[in-house]
């Protein structure tokens, strides 16, 4: 509605469309705060989005006791669960070829790209 109608704070018509042939319909004198086709003000829903948000969180905050408990049941601790799963990642990579092995040298070839790349 806002966009459609005549000057701020006078009111007027606005089109809001149709199936076969434009529609119109009045628009209040007061338009701030509305978006296009807005003829009137939405009210905002703050209860709403704010439990919404929190149930959001509550949820997260579960998940994470609840794999932060089973790391620990059956881990230790979940710096230790953290350290196996890197270490099952590098062997499988290494198993794959897409990681170097073990007995890499890393100095080694960062040196020599460093060389390629400036010379």
């Amino acid at each position: 509605c806002p966009g459609a109608c005549t000057q701020l704070g006078q009111g007027g018509k606005c089109m809001i469309g149709g199936a076969s042939s434009p529609l119109y319909e009045a628009c209040p004198a007061d338009i701030t705060g509305r978006r296009w086709r807005e003829c009137s003000k939405p009210s905002q829903d703050f209860l709403s989005i704010g439990l919404g948000a929190g149930g959001a969180l509550l949820g997260i905050c579960l998940v994470t006791f609840s794999v932060m408990k089973w790391a620990q049941r059956r881990h230790g601790s979940i710096i230790a669960y953290a350290r196996k799963k890197r270490a099952d990642l590098n062997r499988t990579g290494q198993r794959l070829k897409i990681l170097p092995p073990e007995t890499a040298r890393y100095t080694q070839f960062f040196v020599l790209t460093g060389f390629c790349v400036a010379g």
